[in-house]
């Protein structure tokens, strides 16, 4: 064999090589970079236009999707606004007195006289009927028949009436009532309302 067949069957080995190479080569992921391509314009200009995968279905939409797009769950607050979590109504001289407590179960003070008996009721909105409600004097004055302390049950209402006697002397008199895991506190005060003092 001489050398021009050599040089020959050398090339055909190269040629044969380099199209296996090209066939096998991996192809690129379409669906992951948007293909381009060249368009004529008019005149002598060349838009480049980039082709992008289009979106999939809805019904073929990726569970991560699904989720990414539903509402957050809505949080509950009790108890409800505009619904307080005790309200407690104080009878004298022929008048009702409502009040609400503040966020640390402390209702507004009521002015009341020396010796004065008082009918009060007590909702407790988040309390159960039956529920066990202690109620105790803490700066004088009694309940009843003289009692320091007493043991009453809410009603169908949620609701405990009870009657306060205050004694001659002037200042603070705490109610606290407890129900379950709140304690709610009544302040009366006797005598003519303190001087405000200016600074």
């Amino acid at each position: 064999m001489n050398r021009r067949w050599m040089f020959f069957l050398c090339g055909l080995i190269a040629v044969l090589t380099i199209a296996v190479l090209w066939l096998t080569r991996p192809k690129p992921d379409s669906s992951a970079e948007p293909a381009t391509r060249m368009e004529p314009q008019g005149g002598n200009g060349v838009s480049f236009v980039c082709d992008r995968p289009s979106s999939p279905p809805t019904g073929q939409r990726s569970a991560h999707s699904a989720r990414s797009a539903a509402p957050a769950p809505s949080m509950s607050v009790w108890p409800p606004s505009g619904r307080p979590t005790a309200v407690a109504r104080v009878s004298q001289s022929g008048r009702q007195q409502e009040s609400r407590p503040n966020q640390l179960g402390n209702f507004p003070r009521t002015y009341i006289e020396p010796n004065a008996t008082v009918p009060v009721e007590v909702v407790f909105s988040q309390g159960n009927p039956g529920q066990t409600v202690v109620l105790e004097a803490k700066d004088g004055g009694h309940f009843g028949c003289g009692e320091l302390a007493q043991v009453m049950k809410l009603d169908e209402h949620r609701r405990v009436a009870f009657t306060f006697h205050a004694d001659e002397q002037p200042g603070i008199y705490r109610v606290s009532m407890r129900c379950g895991s709140q304690e709610k506190v009544l302040p009366f005060w006797v005598g003519a309302p303190p001087p405000v003092v200016e600074r």
